[in-house]
């Protein structure tokens, strides 16, 4: 479908005869597919046809550290890497203990396999608490990491 040609697709729904997907993503391999949900069945997913995972908002760190652990042991040989929707710490970036424990998951994250992950903030439909949150992000975390 993101190829540009023409797709044959028969349901007990859809019959779908040269059907594309427009605008053609720019990206060779079509835009990376974030697989979410926390059931076995989800991991799998993310695993073996995913290029990520989102796993739910409500889960500690301890059991998205076993979420991924569990999918890069699903994963192929060939896996690109995972990529996952960050949960970020509550509290203000301005504050050193929520640096720290931000530091301290993204470098979890990395020694099970994680490389990269995707910045989620709070009220990011506010205009100036995105563009101070995104201004703090730089100034304390990613100064710190690679």
């Amino acid at each position: 479908v993101w190829k540009g040609r023409g797709v044959n697709v028969s349901t007990e729904t859809y019959d779908i005869v040269d059907g594309v997907s427009e605008p053609i993503p720019v990206q060779p391999d079509g835009p990376p597919i974030l697989v979410g949900g926390d059931s076995a069945a989800a991991l799998r997913r993310a695993a073996q046809l995913g290029d990520g995972w989102i796993p739910g908002s409500y889960m500690s760190f301890e059991t998205l550290v076993v979420g991924v652990k569990k999918i890069m042991t699903l994963s192929p040989a060939d896996h690109k890497g995972l990529v996952y929707a960050f949960r970020r710490p509550s509290g203000s970036l301005a504050e050193t203990s929520t640096v720290d424990q931000m530091l301290g998951e993204l470098r979890a994250l990395e020694k099970v396999g994680v490389q990269g992950c995707v910045l989620t903030l709070p009220e990011a439909y506010v205009p100036d608490v995105v563009t101070e949150e995104l201004s703090l992000f730089a100034e304390n975390v990613m100064s710190q990491v690679r």
